[in-house]
């Protein structure tokens, strides 16, 4: 079975709406990989680094015809007496909201630090829209 047909057969496995993960993805395959899932579902790409979000966000615009959304992380550690960069919080906010709001398919591409921080509980941040 050549490498084409083995993701083929994979994106067929997927066309069911169960959750799952795929890794080992090298170079920009994973963002050809999420474009072609991204076309009936969002799909969410967790990335190593801040630096990885930037390269997978430019990589998805070039295959993927949704919608991308990057949710930064604060590049300050998280008990520092630092306050972080407006313009980061009203991404990460943003993002927020569009993920709330947005009932079509669409990519979301977040750093693991970025993942490990709290965010405002759901309701809250619905109220204050």
């Amino acid at each position: 079975m050549s490498v084409h047909q083995q993701i083929l057969a994979i994106l067929d496995a997927t066309a069911s709406p169960q959750k799952f993960s795929v890794s080992g993805l090298r170079g920009s395959s994973n963002a050809w990989f999420a474009a072609q899932l991204g076309n009936t579902r969002t799909v969410c790409l967790v990335v190593p680094n801040e630096q990885a979000v930037q390269g997978v966000s430019g990589d998805l615009q070039l295959f993927a015809k949704n919608e991308i959304l990057a949710y930064p992380g604060y590049e300050i550690p998280p008990y520092t007496p630092l306050s972080p960069d407006q313009k980061t919080t009203a991404q990460r906010l943003s993002t927020l909201y569009h993920l709330n709001e947005n009932e079509r398919a669409l990519f979301t591409v977040v750093s693991i630090e970025a993942l490990m921080r709290r965010v405002l509980p759901k309701s809250r941040l619905t109220s204050r829209a």
